[in-house]
Formats: C-alpha cells, structure tokens, sequence
C-alpha cells in the first residue's frame, strides 16, 4: 500500500566559506510528487491522515536559492539528499497509533508542533520545560519527513487536539485555521520570552515585518492590553491587514528614531524582529532602557553590537525558537478571538498539484500572508 507525498530533495555540498543550515549544505532544491510505500509506526508515534497544510516563510527560503544555487535558508536541514516529505504546518485527523500512545483516539482532529525536543530524562533542558532550545530538537521538513503528503508520522507528544476551533467554527472552516495554530504559537512564545525578561505582562511592543508573525506578534499585544503597538512593513497590501491588529503602521522609509520617540517616548520595551532585516545597532538605540530585542528571523547574517550601549541602558537581545508548548494556547486563541482568524489566509488551493506548483515559484508568494491547502480530498492527477 502507498501514499502520495511531496519529497524534497538537494544536491549534498559543503560550503566555502562554512554558512549555517541548509544555506551551507544544500544546492539545487527540487519538490517531486511521489509515492511512497505505507509506514510503520514506532513506539509513541500517530499516524495521521493530512487535511490541510499551509505554507511557512521558512519553507519558501528553502526552495529559493542564490547565485551558486544554494538554498537562501540558514535553518538546520539534514537528510534532502536522499529525500524528504516537506512542510510542517498541518491540520489532520489521527488514524493510528503506535505501541504505548495514550490521550488520543483514532479519529481526533489534530495539529502539530513542526519542532520536536528530545524530551529525554537526561536532557537539561527538557526536564525543566525548555524544550524549545533543546539542542537535540529538529525540525519537520528540514530534518525529519514533515506533513505535506496524504499522510504524515509524528510523535504523539507534538500533536494536540482543535476541537475548541470545531466546536466554534465547525470542521471545514477549523481545519483551514488549525495550521495556524504553529506559526501562532511561535509568536505567542516570542511575547512571553520577552515579558520574561521585562517583568511586564503589557509592553509597548515595535513589530519589524508585517508578515503572519509580525502580524500574530502585534495581534498578542493588544490582546495583552500593551500601550502602544506599532508595526514597520513595506508591503501594501500588508501593511493593509498589519492596520487591523496595530496602533500604527509605518513604511521603512519613514521609520527613524525620530518617529519612534513620537510614538513611544523613550523607546518600546521590546522590539521584535520579525523579518531579519534589521540593523541591530540602530534597534539598540531605539528600545528603551531596559527593554529587550527579541530576534526570531534566521538569515545566517554575523552582527557586531556596541556592547557599552547594551550595558549602560541593560539591554537585552534574546533569541526565540520555536512553539512547544504554545500551540495549544494558540488553538484556545483562535477559538476565542474577536476578530475572524480567516482573515490571515489570503489564498485557498486544492490538492498537491497546486500547492507544488505554487511552492516552485516562490516568489510569488510575496503579498500573500497565509497559503492554505486542503490535501485529502483535493488530490488532482499529476505527473511525478
């Protein structure tokens, strides 16, 4: 028996001079529809039947390459030269269980976390919650088989039920919001790490970059009652959406410390860099005293700080990875939200014909926020 799954593949190579990720690993990454035979399960893994995917910036930086053909992508990838099932962001229903899996039934309407932790006994990190910087974690689609394909295998820690998305929304419409629930929940981690530091519940918050977790970054804020919540985008039509869920949205172009001190004073108490472009210099000098910078962006890039200005204003640039144990949170937020989640896909396709095709030409998916996809039951005739 087989499935039909969408394979990334790469050519193996290593990079002069050494660059982070698949940007140092990979050339010439190809998707291929294929089919694949049914699998095994393991101790502690579901399977699951895929229903809906979406589309990350992470999967898009992966397939985009430069000008010796390497993949733009700094994150960590292993395995594409022998093939691997992309994608990580999914809404799906469980169809079997391994030996040993308890809290789920055949049948229970999933998502996923994409970052899997070593949730080991000897693991530091782990054992006190941290699983987000858990060095043995991976990532699904860059370095374990991920979702896009009629079926995927996962842990059965990474998954978690959205039946308080069915129960508002009803099936169709919270399969298509589920796979929100991931990059929500990066955003909803990125907020705490930052309140974490700051000792604050609601600070003035400053988003660079517009896209999905820009946009959930400053959707958080308001919701935590922050101040003043201001997000700089170049885009249109992101800028557009960015309006719905900010105080104020700014063009690049007409962002400097001049209009940060009219809108916040001092400075915002944390700027969350959502987009990788930032001169990091330039942010230390914007954020109040006291207040941190939280970088979640990879773009491989080496940046040299003035640490006296770090030290006199006890600034703080904090690192943020990942999700594990904010996407069920995430769910709760996009059952209960005020304004409709929809409202971040901006594009629906049918099947793995289309969501291949859309992802070879990653460009074009420059305006859009979220790409959605229904996979069972959308599958069209394709040539592998």
């Amino acid at each position: 028996m087989t499935y039909h799954s969408m394979l990334l593949r790469a050519q193996k190579s290593v990079r002069q001079p050494e660059r982070p990720g698949a940007a140092g690993s990979y050339r010439l990454p190809e998707l291929s529809l294929v089919e694949r035979k049914w699998p095994t399960l393991a101790a502690g893994q579901v399977l699951l039947k895929v229903l809906s995917v979406s589309i990350c910036g992470t999967d898009v930086h992966a397939l985009q390459t430069d000008g010796e053909g390497y993949s733009c992508s700094s994150v960590p990838a292993t395995h594409w030269e022998s093939g691997i099932q992309f994608g990580h962001e999914v809404a799906a229903r469980v169809v079997a269980l391994g030996p040993g899996v308890g809290g789920f039934a055949k049948g229970d309407y999933v998502t996923a976390d994409s970052l899997v932790p070593c949730r080991r006994g000897d693991c530091r990190l782990c054992r006190t919650s941290r699983w987000n910087a858990c060095p043995r974690a991976y990532l699904l689609g860059f370095q374990a088989d991920g979702v896009f394909g009629e079926f995927a295998v996962l842990p059965a820690t990474s998954i978690h039920s959205i039946d308080p998305l069915i129960a508002r929304y009803g099936l169709a419409t919270a399969q298509r919001m589920a796979s929100l629930a991931e990059p929500l929940g990066v955003a909803l981690h990125a907020f705490h790490q930052a309140c974490r530091w700051l000792d604050a519940e609601a600070p003035s918050v400053l988003v660079l970059g517009g896209g999905p977790i820009g946009l959930f970054l400053a959707w958080k804020a308001r919701l935590s009652g922050s101040p003043k919540v201001m997000i700089v985008e170049p885009n249109p039509r992101r800028a557009a959406f960015a309006r719905m869920v900010s105080d104020l949205v700014v063009h690049p172009d007409q962002f400097d410390a001049r209009c940060s001190q009219d809108v916040f004073g001092i400075g915002p108490d944390v700027v969350f860099d959502a987009c990788g472009q930032a001169q990091m210099n330039a942010v230390l000098r914007l954020i109040a005293p006291g207040g941190v910078i939280a970088t979640m962006a990879r773009t491989g890039q080496h940046v040299c700080i003035a640490t006296d200005t770090v030290i006199t204003s006890g600034q703080a640039i904090v690192g943020v990875r990942g999700h594990v144990g904010h996407v069920p949170r995430a769910v709760d937020m996009l059952a209960t939200s005020d304004i409709d989640p929809e409202m971040f896909i901006t594009r629906n396709l049918d099947g793995m014909s289309q969501l291949r095709a859309m992802l070879c030409e990653p460009n074009r998916l420059g305006d859009e926020l979220k790409v959605s996809c229904r996979i069972f039951g959308g599958l069209r005739p394709y040539s592998c």
